[in-house]
This record gives C-alpha cells, sequence and structure tokens, in this order.
C-alpha cells in the first residue's frame, strides 16, 4: 500500500462524482475502478495497431450482430452517463481520444428521460455503422427507446428513435441492426447440427427438402400434408387469426427457404408457385396441400397447374373468405 497526496479541481471531482456514488462514498475504491478502466482504454487505444485491412474486416464480419451486454457497458460507461447532452460529449471525447474520425449529434425532446431522439453519425461508413449499432443497443437498454427508422447516407447515418415498452425496443434493435444475432447464437449452440446441415445442403447444390415431423408423418400414412403448423409459429398464432397479407407473406418465406418449391410469386391475392416436380400425382397433392392450408386459414382458392406452375386464385363466390 502506497499513499500519496493528491490535488484535483472541481471539475476533475464532478467526472469522478458518478464512481464515488457507485462505491458509497468509499473515495480510494472509485479511485482504484478509474485506473482499471483506464488500463482497459489503453489497450482499445493499442488495437489502433492492427492492420487497417483486419479491422475493416472485423468490422464487417461482426455486421448485424449485437455485442454482448457486458462489453457493452464496458465501451458506453452507463454510471458516467446522465443526459442526452451528457451522453453526447462523452462519445464525441471517446471517438476523438481513438482518433475515429466519427462525430456524433443528439437531439431530443427533453434532456433526461426523452420521448423522442434523433441521432446523426458521420465519418467512414464501416466505422458509422458499427457506432450507430452500439448507440442504439446502449439506448434500448438503458432508455427503452424503440428504433423507427435508420437512413444511411452513405458517410452520414441518421436514427429516429421513440419511448417504448421494453419489448418493442428490443425488437426493433434486432429488426435494424441484429439481423444475424439470433441466428448466430442458435449455430454457436448446436455447432455440429448446423455444420451437418449445411454441408447437406451444399453437397446437393440446395435441393434438400426441409419440412416439419408432423408433415413428414402425413407422407408416410399417404395424406396431404398441409404444413399449418410452421406457419402458425413464425407468425405466433392460429392459422384463422392471420391476416391474408401476412399469411402470404409467410407462405413465401416458408415455402422457398425449406424448398418444397423453387420460388413463390405473390400478385395481389394471388399465388404463382414455381417447382420442377415431374410427378403428376405429386404436383396434385402439393396444389391440394395449398388449397387446404388457405381455407384452413379461411380463405378459399381455386388451382390450376400447368407444368412447372401452381396458380391458386381466390373463389369469386366467396369473397376468398368465410
Amino acid at each position: 500500500m502506497v499513499t500519496r497526496n493528491i490535488s484535483l479541481d472541481c471539475d476533475c471531482l464532478n467526472k469522478m462524482q458518478p464512481y464515488v456514488q457507485k462505491h458509497k462514498g468509499n473515495f480510494s475504491a472509485a479511485i482504484r475502478e478509474i485506473i482499471d478502466r483506464a488500463g482497459n482504454y489503453k489497450v482499445h487505444m493499442n488495437s489502433q495497431m492492427v492492420d487497417n485491412n483486419i479491422f475493416k474486416w472485423l468490422l464487417t464480419e461482426t455486421d448485424s450482430v449485437l455485442i454482448s451486454d457486458n462489453v457493452l457497458d464496458e465501451v458506453l460507461d452507463s454510471t458516467m452517463i446522465t443526459s442526452m447532452k451528457g451522453l453526447e460529449d462523452y462519445l464525441k471525447q471517446k471517438f476523438n481520444d481513438i482518433e475515429w474520425g466519427v462525430d456524433i449529434i443528439i437531439k431530443s425532446d427533453v434532456d433526461s428521460q426523452p420521448n423522442n431522439v434523433l441521432i446523426e453519425i458521420k465519418g467512414s461508413y464501416q466505422k458509422i455503422k458499427f457506432v450507430a449499432r452500439i448507440l442504439s443497443q446502449y439506448m434500448v437498454k438503458y432508455a427503452s427507446l424503440e428504433i423507427k427508422s435508420v437512413n444511411n447516407f452513405g458517410d452520414c447515418i441518421t436514427i429516429e428513435m421513440t419511448a417504448s415498452a421494453k419489448a418493442n425496443a428490443e425488437k426493433s434493435l434486432n429488426i435494424f441492426f441484429g439481423e444475424m444475432n439470433d441466428t448466430i447464437k442458435t449455430i454457436k449452440n448446436n455447432p455440429s447440427f448446423w455444420k451437418t446441415i449445411v454441408s447437406e445442403h451444399v453437397l446437393s447444390n440446395y435441393n434438400m427438402v426441409t419440412i416439419h415431423r408432423n408433415c413428414f408423418e402425413d407422407l408416410l400414412v399417404n395424406k396431404i400434408p398441409v404444413g399449418g403448423i410452421t406457419i402458425e409459429t413464425i407468425a405466433k398464432k392460429p392459422l384463422s387469426e392471420i391476416p391474408l397479407k401476412e399469411l402470404l407473406t409467410i407462405i413465401k418465406e416458408v415455402y422457398e427457404a425449406s424448398k418444397i418449391v423453387n420460388r413463390v410469386e405473390i400478385d395481389k391475392d394471388n399465388i404463382i408457385l414455381f417447382h420442377s416436380y415431374r410427378n403428376d400425382d405429386v404436383v396434385d397433392k402439393l396444389k391440394n396441400g395449398f388449397v387446404t392450408l388457405l381455407a384452413n386459414s379461411g380463405h378459399f382458392y381455386d388451382a390450376k397447374s400447368t407444368p412447372n406452375i401452381i396458380v391458386l386464385t381466390p373463389k369469386s363466390n366467396t369473397g376468398g373468405k368465410l
């Protein structure tokens, strides 16, 4: 233990206040944490010595993936930020210190606990996209702000956010900045399974068909598989409660991804299925399965088929819905 006398002006003491409060008035503990953080920060600054091409690759490869909460807290210290203006000043200083060339402007209706926030980030594209992601993640976690829009102008990104329920805010974060987050987590949790699946699809030139176990069971007993279970799982509601527009979108997503058909085109309420099946019985079962699926959802369709195409149109006498 070494004792030293130091002199601090009011500005330094004000900056230390969040740490002192965090440690319940223990000034020594506050100083130790500040020193520890300074050491970590020095490591971050030294990371700029990494080859520029490697650095760009790292930024690109982490696109659409959110950083973990503990890393977020290391990057943006919430104890040091008490307002939108404070957050803006904190970020400007942080990115100025590591010479990123990133400028940030945060506008809000009120400085603390805002209902509406507009963020503008300027700089090189890869860097500002990364900053936009971690800043949005911070705002969602600590201010419960939902992302309403993200506009990209090359060297400038703007983010519009509004106060919302936590669940809505987290959902918007995944939509705009964490598109691959759940996918990457799932693969990491079971890498052997997904490595095998990917390998099989690649080796077959994506001619594998993926269906629900219940559909496979129907096929084994010569029943026409419908596939409603997968659609209900995605929509998180029964078939009968899914609006037609949403249903058609999910049908396209499910049947193209599972490779049951080659392509699905939606023309208003009409459905056009492109396939490569050669057996007429198989085509009839596929056609009848779609008709049954739509009927189970309360939408009644007529179906016609030509070689490699099935066309489904709403029945005119029912208006397509009962």
